[in-house]
């Protein structure tokens, strides 16, 4: 009997990466359809001191393609705190571009080059991390900042319908 346990736990373990990649490589994949974003602590202009820390709720419409995500968020108010003086400030939005990648279990998005979002693929909800690429280069490589958390939520299977390349 023990071996038994041994042979079905080492199947599930040798099992749930190619489930994982399946899950990710899958045309018209899980990320198929609209999404709630939520980002809370994301740092605007992370390099400068101080800088304003943010919150958004965004709704996003994406269309997962094999490892390929596209789409694009509805217009959104960010709220922004000033760190020293505490004064809120929105800042207004337009749409933006979506686009991505599904690799291995991780997604990777970006809003039209900015607000890069980081974290776990699952079907309904993820979580995970921002980073930010600004400052000033030079001769240098522009280094990544973590700046802020972000939830995912799936709220319908309906996803972007507009064309993949933008």
């Amino acid at each position: 009997m023990p071996k038994l346990r041994i042979a079905a736990v080492a199947a599930l373990v040798l099992a749930l990466p190619a489930c994982q990649n399946a899950l990710s490589d899958a045309p018209d994949g899980p990320l198929t359809g609209t999404w709630r974003y939520t980002a809370t602590e994301y740092r605007m202009f992370p390099y400068t001191i101080p800088n304003m820390h943010c919150h958004a709720e965004i709704t996003l419409h994406l269309r997962q393609n094999g490892s390929h995500v596209f789409g694009e968020s509805e217009p959104a108010p960010r709220i922004c705190v000033h760190p020293v003086t505490g004064k809120p400030d929105t800042l207004n939005s337009e749409a933006w571009r979506m686009e991505g990648e599904v690799e291995n279990g991780r997604v990777h998005f970006s809003f039209s080059g900015d607000w890069h979002s980081f974290g776990e693929l699952h079907p309904t909800q993820i979580e995970g991390y921002l980073e930010a690429y600004e400052g000033l280069a030079r001769d240098q490589p522009i280094p990544a900042t973590r700046s802020g958390h972000f939830v995912l939520t799936k709220t319908s299977d309906v996803g972007y319908d507009g064309p993949e390349d933008f």
